[in-house]
């Protein structure tokens, strides 16, 4: 495999990881919690999604709420950082 073959491998399951994260700590804070991860490591963007409700009762397909983390894999640690984690935290 060559360099750039692992480097975006990393990338991939490094945001993974990150939607993983987001999922254990906020399921039992936010209702109906859903992550989903999109990216095309070739260009090196990438877009984490929160969707969650204020009500208990399932809306199907509909959620109240949605928080949207995009940027570049180089930028990563800063939206994590910056944004991901102040986001955790503030639920």
């Amino acid at each position: 495999m060559d360099f750039w073959k692992k480097y975006n491998k990393t990338i991939k399951m490094k945001l993974e990881e990150i939607q993983k994260q987001i999922e254990e700590i906020l399921k039992s804070k936010l209702n109906h919690l859903k992550v989903s991860l999109d990216d095309n490591l070739e260009t090196g963007d990438f877009v984490i999604s929160v969707w969650w409700n204020d009500s208990e009762i399932e809306l199907t397909g509909n959620y109240e709420h949605n928080e949207s983390f995009m940027g570049n894999k180089k930028d990563i640690l800063n939206i994590y950082n910056n944004e991901i984690l102040p986001f955790i935290k503030s639920k």
